[in-house]
């Protein structure tokens, strides 16, 4: 009888230990569910709702939760990033510089708003985002997330000190030139260089309305806006005189469509054109292709400068595919030459 009793209490100890750790697991368990609801509520707001104020604009970027972990918030930064850059971007189409309602104020303007889009038309506003600084982070079990933050005072100031300076150059410029009597064609390489300073004055200007929440233009002061009237009358009154039969129709107008004129009175430069032009038929179509040089000279017959350029034009119609060519070796040879002549 001892033994069994002996026995019996020995159970009854296992029993109660086996109950306890039963216990002990149950609330361990409610406690890492409580711990888990707990890291969820703690999710800062700004991953799904981003600060908004009118000093900075904000970005969110995330990652992978990667065993790297500074490379997992590097790139969820980058990220960050691009989002605000995409929020600029948006912004593009609706900017209106004080720079093209200037150039539509006269007929002689509308010069100056030609060349500096042919100067700028295969470029774009990019956004410079070196004024963007990590404000906070977070991780969770699967990923990381950055808050960016792009300082719109910081890079408005910096581009308005850029725009003064740009205007500093086109006053030093404007100050070799007789602004007050008809342009001299002499003076045509300062005239033209005058082009891409105010092209690149219109692209800070766009930076900084996208960049100013108040949209505030950056106008010109009297004396760049008196250069750019000046810039105008000269881009309307210097000619082009074009000694080509077969381009003379398709050159005359890509120089139009770059602010420049072809016509026989005021000439100044002479422009002439050696190309070559052959055909082919295939599938029904007609492929052809345009090659030669583009000749420019003073109105004296001094050469300045030559480019070779190449063009093609494809249609069921061979008048079609040939005036496409023509087109398009026009424009790649005036486009040329007018990089070159304002000096770019």
């Amino acid at each position: 009888m001892r033994i069994s009793s002996t026995f019996f209490r020995h159970n009854r100890l296992i029993l109660g230990v086996c109950l306890s750790g039963l216990l002990t697991a149950c609330v361990g368990s409610g406690g890492d569910t409580a711990s888990q609801s707990n890291a969820v509520a703690t999710m800062p707001e700004w991953i799904s709702n981003p600060p908004k104020d009118a000093r900075y604009l904000y970005g969110v970027g995330s990652y992978s939760k990667i065993e790297d972990l500074a490379e997992a918030y590097k790139q969820a930064e980058q990220n960050g990033n691009a989002q605000i850059a995409q929020q600029l971007r948006t912004q593009v189409s609706q900017v209106n510089t004080q720079d093209i309602q200037v150039t539509q104020e006269t007929g002689q303007q509308e010069h100056v708003l030609k060349a500096q889009s042919a100067y700028t038309k295969s470029k774009s506003v990019n956004i410079e985002l070196d004024q963007i600084q990590n404000q906070a982070r977070f991780q969770d079990d699967q990923y990381v997330y950055a808050l960016q933050a792009f300082d719109r005072s910081k890079a408005a100031s910096r581009l308005r000190q850029k725009i003064d300076k740009l205007d500093g150059s086109i006053r030093a410029i404007g100050a070799k030139l007789a602004l007050d009597l008809e342009p001299n064609p002499k003076d045509w390489r300062a005239y033209l260089s005058l082009i891409p300073l105010f092209s690149e004055r219109q692209l800070q200007v766009q930076k900084l309305e996208l960049y100013s929440k108040s949209g505030a233009i950056f106008p010109p002061d009297s004396k760049v806006k008196a250069i750019q009237q000046a810039l105008g009358v000269a881009l309307k009154s210097f000619a082009f005189k074009v000694d080509s039969d077969a381009l003379f129709n398709p050159v005359s107008s890509q120089l139009t469509e770059v602010g420049l004129r072809a016509g026989t009175d005021n000439v100044v430069w002479l422009l002439s054109t050696t190309t070559q032009s052959r055909s082919e038929n295939k599938a029904g179509r007609t492929y052809t292709f345009t090659e030669g040089t583009l000749n420019l000279s003073t109105s004296s017959g001094e050469p300045l400068g030559s480019w070779t350029a190449k063009g093609r034009g494809i249609s069921k119609q061979e008048a079609s595919a040939i005036l496409k060519a023509q087109q398009d070796w026009s424009e790649k040879a005036v486009s040329a030459m007018f990089q070159w002549m304002t000096g770019s």
